[in-house]
């Protein structure tokens, strides 16, 4: 808020990821308005469901989750699972699209299996085993 006072600038929408952005998110829209999408990546209740001890900050996560969804312009999951998701685990209510995650290669390009590794240098024969994300038994 001080940098929208300072520059002159006004986010009349903002985008929210995870639970504790899109509180930032509701507060932006209470005191000025701002419209809000929100994107979860993750669910509280999908998660606690797979652990066995349940932190502290669970109770307010669970809250704000359902309240940011029962409140933003829009929330965008990244799947029909985790779309319904939130409808079963978390409200009935809010506007959902699906948004898919990804890269579009037609648009930003690719290249062959065979130059990219010989741009990397990566023998011909090697197996590789290439992972971006965090190990999450939920992601198998």
């Amino acid at each position: 808020m001080n940098f929208q006072q300072q520059s002159g600038i006004k986010y009349d929408l903002v985008h929210t990821n995870y639970w504790i952005s899109s509180w930032v998110g509701m507060q932006l829209k209470k005191i000025q308005g701002s419209k809000q999408v929100h994107t979860y990546h993750s669910l509280g209740a999908v998660k606690y469901k797979s652990v066995s001890t349940i932190p502290l900050i669970a109770k307010t996560r669970l809250a704000v989750e359902k309240e940011v969804l029962e409140t933003a312009e829009r929330i965008v999951a990244t799947s029909p699972q985790e779309k319904q998701h939130m409808r079963s685990l978390v409200s009935t209510k809010g506007n959902i699209d699906i948004i898919p995650c990804g890269t579009d290669i037609h648009r930003y390009g690719s290249i062959s299996q065979e130059q990219a590794r010989a741009e990397l240098g990566i023998d011909p024969g090697t197996k590789v085993v290439f992972y971006v994300g965090r190990f999450d038994q939920r992601r198998y």
